[in-house]
């Protein structure tokens, strides 16, 4: 009788010590995968800035004009003094802050009708 629960005992011991290391290898495996992880969005993250910055030298104007150039066409930025103004009169103002006030309040309207997420850059 002894015996007999001694080796149910044992075998209880047995199943849960060998539960216990089973979570704590699992627990170790997911560290792991989660600092690869972060590694990983660091790369993604400094490959997405490297992008941004080419991105943002091919949209130059001067890189944009060499392009041109190789490709024969003749453009010129203007100069700031032969850019002209139009002065608007006061009545194209009020049409333009109707017109401004209109979207605001629909886009308001939308905004609390949809609730969506808006990601938003780090980078401004």
């Amino acid at each position: 009788m002894k015996l007999t629960k001694f080796f149910i005992y044992l075998t209880c011991i047995t199943f849960i010590s060998l539960f216990y290391v089973h979570l704590s290898f699992l627990i170790i495996e997911s560290n792991y995968n989660i600092k690869g992880y972060e590694r990983e969005i660091s790369l993604l993250l400094d490959r997405s800035r490297e992008l941004m910055y080419n991105v943002t030298a091919l949209e130059s104007p001067d890189c944009l004009l060499a392009k041109l150039d190789a490709c024969g066409l003749k453009y010129e930025i203007p100069r700031s003094w032969t850019v002209s103004n139009r002065i608007k009169s006061d009545a194209s103002y009020e049409v333009v802050n109707i017109v401004k006030r209109r979207n605001a309040v629909f886009e308001k309207i939308v905004s609390i009708i949809t609730r969506d997420a808006v990601a938003k850059s780090l980078n401004n």
